[in-house]
């Protein structure tokens, strides 16, 4: 008899995430388990990057984390600077200013 191929293991940007989350709403593992009906064995596996999850489950840990669920499952981009320097498209740069955004030739 063949073993079944083991799921991927979750993304660790997913596992990290749902730790911010969840420590920012201030929650043990035991309570988020409590409120999302899955297993605090579960979601710490799933918060370490050791097991894989559904949709169902993830909209649900968004739900009562309070969290969009891309914010879960998508990287976070750092924010440029303010009065910093970007390079979009090849040679045009551009300056951030006052939630404006001006080109700038070098």
């Amino acid at each position: 008899m063949q073993k079944r191929p083991r799921a991927p293991a979750a993304p660790p940007l997913l596992g990290a995430a749902l730790r911010a989350a969840r420590s920012a709403r201030g929650l043990t593992l035991e309570a988020l388990a409590a409120a999302t009906d899955l297993s605090a064995a579960f979601l710490s596996r799933l918060e370490r990057g050791q097991a894989s999850t559904s949709i169902s489950n993830l909209i649900r840990l968004s739900a009562v984390l309070g969290a969009p669920l891309d914010r879960l499952i998508a990287p976070v981009a750092a924010a440029p600077a303010a009065g910093g320097y970007m390079l979009r498209r090849g040679r045009d740069v551009g300056e951030l200013a006052a939630n404006a955004y001006r080109y700038k030739p070098l």
